[in-house]
């Protein structure tokens, strides 16, 4: 939302990854922050997609909700990847997911137990759980997704735990 110059960066690294096989990224543009409303580019086996809507999210569950339901009418993915506009992605970050998956079928999400952050001010990184915190890293199948893994709308960042205690159920 209002953050045009993290989602260009955000689009940067997505064409970086090693993965090479087909993905796609979906940008939702809620806050009226680029000039385009409708954008498509092939990039060999990636695609960047802009959309933009006239209204705005009252909750990030909401918005990702609207972009989960909109990828799964459009283009039917086997695995969704939260990708978020203000976070680094390191270059193997989709060949990982996919490799997890494709080593056992059964699973329905991945998300690492730890990830690194960076406090730009104090030019450090840090090392944290990522539990309660981790919209930014998931990836879950199809499956999940058709059986309802779905974000609840929930005040703060509560969504992230219910839509996790949902997968472990499954």
């Amino acid at each position: 939302y209002k953050r045009p110059h993290t989602t260009m960066m955000c689009a940067w690294w997505f064409l970086q990854q090693t993965y090479n096989g087909e993905s796609l990224l979906y940008i939702l543009d809620d806050g009226n922050s680029f000039k385009e409303t409708q954008f498509i580019q092939n990039f060999g086996n990636r695609k960047v997609i802009l959309h933009t809507v006239d209204f705005r999210f009252p909750t990030l569950a909401e918005k990702s909700n609207y972009i989960f339901q909109k990828l799964y009418e459009e283009y039917d993915p086997d695995i969704y990847v939260l990708w978020d506009s203000d976070d680094l992605h390191l270059p193997w970050r989709l060949e990982a997911i996919t490799k997890g998956f494709e080593k056992d079928k059964s699973i329905t999400f991945v998300y690492p137990i730890q990830t690194f952050s960076c406090a730009v001010h104090q030019k450090k990184f840090y090392l944290h759980n990522t539990f309660g915190r981790f919209h930014a890293t998931l990836a879950f199948s199809r499956k999940a997704y058709i059986n309802g893994c779905k974000y609840e709308v929930t005040k703060a960042l509560a969504f992230d735990v219910t839509l996790l205690h949902k997968l472990l159920k499954e």
